[in-house]
C-alpha cells in the first residue's frame, strides 16, 4: 500500500513540473510553425471569404495615437497580451527578434493590452523590445476582437484583411514565420495566401 501511495506521489509532482515547465518556459518552447488557424475558423467568415479588421485608435507609452489604419499597405502582427500572462511574456522577445529580421517598411508589429502605463513600460523594458505597446485603458478594442484570452494575435494583410488568428504563445522569430511574412508583405491587395 505505501509502495502505490509513493508512486501515485511521484506520479502528481512528476505531472506538477511538467505543468510548470510549460508555463514558465522559454521562447523556444513556443509553439512551432506553420502557423495555425485560417481567420475564418476564429473569425466566423465562409470559407474563402474575407474579414477586414476592425479599425481602432489606441494611445502609446509615449502618448502619441494611433489607428490600425496608419499601417495599412503592409502585414501587420496585431497581438493582444497581458503583463499577468506567462505565456504572453514568454513570446515577448520572439516579436523583437521578428521586428529585426524583417524591416518596419515591411512590417508593423502591434502590442496591444489593458495594463496601465507604468506596468506595460516596465515590460516593454525588461525585454527591451522597440515594437509599439499600444493601451487599452478601458478594454474597448479587446471587446472589437472578442479577445476572450492572452495571447491572442491576428495576422492581416497589407490590404486590413484578417489572414490568421494565433491563440496562445508562438515563436515569431521562426524563419518559417519569417518567410510567411515576408511572402505576404509582397502580394498585391486582395490576394489569398
Amino acid at each position: 500500500m505505501e509502495k502505490k501511495v509513493g508512486l501515485f506521489a511521484i506520479i502528481v509532482v512528476c505531472l506538477g513540473m511538467l505543468v510548470y515547465l510549460t508555463v514558465t518556459g522559454t521562447p523556444e518552447r513556443l509553439y512551432p510553425p506553420p502557423l495555425p488557424a485560417p481567420a475564418e475558423q476564429r473569425t466566423g467568415a465562409a470559407p474563402g471569404e474575407e474579414v477586414k479588421a476592425p479599425d481602432f485608435t489606441l494611445e502609446s507609452l509615449q502618448g502619441e495615437r494611433h489607428s490600425l489604419s496608419d499601417f495599412r499597405g503592409k502585414p501587420v502582427i496585431l497581438n493582444f497580451w497581458s503583463p499577468t500572462c506567462p505565456p504572453c511574456l514568454m513570446q515577448m522577445p520572439s516579436f523583437q527578434k521578428l521586428q529585426e529580421a524583417i524591416s518596419e517598411q515591411n512590417l508593423q508589429i502591434i502590442l496591444v493590452t489593458p495594463a496601465n502605463k507604468a506596468m506595460a513600460r516596465d515590460i516593454k523594458e525588461k525585454f527591451d523590445i522597440a515594437v509599439p505597446v499600444l493601451l487599452d485603458k478601458n478594454g474597448q478594442v479587446e471587446k472589437l476582437y472578442q479577445v476572450r484570452s492572452h495571447p491572442l494575435t491576428f495576422v492581416l494583410a497589407p490590404d486590413g484583411t484578417v489572414r490568421k488568428v494565433v491563440p496562445g504563445p508562438y515563436d515569431w522569430a521562426h524563419e518559417s514565420v519569417v518567410a510567411y511574412l515576408k511572402k505576404l508583405a509582397g502580394q498585391k491587395t486582395g490576394e489569398q495566401n
